[in-house]
């Protein structure tokens, strides 16, 4: 007898997440069993919502409530002096912030920055993963791995305020918190249309694009990145607003 509050925290109904894996296909299955059980669900994004909708005729309402990110730290983040170092060496420096796994389609920012070609710049890639050495050695084939450079599992806060633009090419995702954190700390945003991207403010591109609109940004901008859509002032809101979506599923049974 007791209420079933679902969450759903990744776009299990994009043909890429279908793609990936047996195991994925299974989940996406067992997905429809669970959410026509509900009694509320949360998704985290509006995009999660919609293809929600038009999946499934579900009886439980939908509500959209974002992962809380501590935005007030990436905007009052200050670069330490052995990082602000580095800044000179480069006029353009591309960030990526990631796993380097397969779903997470880093390799499509290191074939986009080599065809952006953008003179005095580089690419810098922030995670680990299965993926590393395909990654490196994609930089190798593709005449650009001096200018990638790998920096491993790391805070990347400071680094949003070092870069001058993020790359965010996943395949799909559930949010997208680098894409928040990253424009919280002005930094302007390039990604394919998947998690919060396009709602929090990120410059959209599609996979075949994405080297044209490195290219678009950096004869044009935007220089700064601005966060828009971000509901939270603190956790506390976060926490009241949570609560309150799981005390409401008792109302739906």
């Amino acid at each position: 007898g007791a209420s079933l509050h679902v969450q759903v925290h990744t776009d299990f109904l994009s043909p890429e997440f279908f793609r990936l894996s047996l195991l994925n296909r299974l989940r996406a299955l067992i997905a429809g069993f669970v959410l026509r059980r509900a009694s509320r669900i949360r998704a985290v994004s509006n995009l999660i919502k919609r293809s929600i909708d038009e999946r499934y005729k579900l009886r439980a309402p939908i509500s959209v409530l974002p992962i809380f990110v501590d935005v007030e730290k990436y905007r009052n983040a200050q670069i330490s002096p052995k990082l602000a170092a580095r800044d000179h060496l480069f006029e353009t420096k591309l960030l990526v912030v990631s796993r380097l796994e397969p779903e997470k389609n880093v390799g499509l920012a290191i074939h986009a920055f080599a065809k952006a070609a953008l003179e005095k710049s580089c690419l810098i890639i922030i995670g680990e993963g299965s993926e590393r050495e395909k990654l490196h050695e994609m930089a190798l084939q593709r005449g650009v791995a001096k200018w990638v450079f790998f920096e491993g599992r790391t805070d990347p806060t400071q680094y949003y305020k070092l870069a001058d633009l993020l790359l965010a090419p996943s395949l799909y995702e559930g949010y997208g918190m680098v894409v928040v954190e990253a424009l919280a700390s002005g930094t302007p945003v390039i990604s394919t249309d998947v998690g919060i991207a396009r709602e929090a403010g990120a410059i959209i591109a599609e996979e075949d694009d994405f080297a044209k609109t490195i290219t678009n940004w950096f004869e044009s901008g935007p220089r700064e990145g601005v966060l828009k859509n971000y509901p939270y002032k603190n956790f506390e809101e976060y926490v009241e607003a949570y609560c309150k979506d799981i005390e409401s599923s008792k109302d739906n049974d």
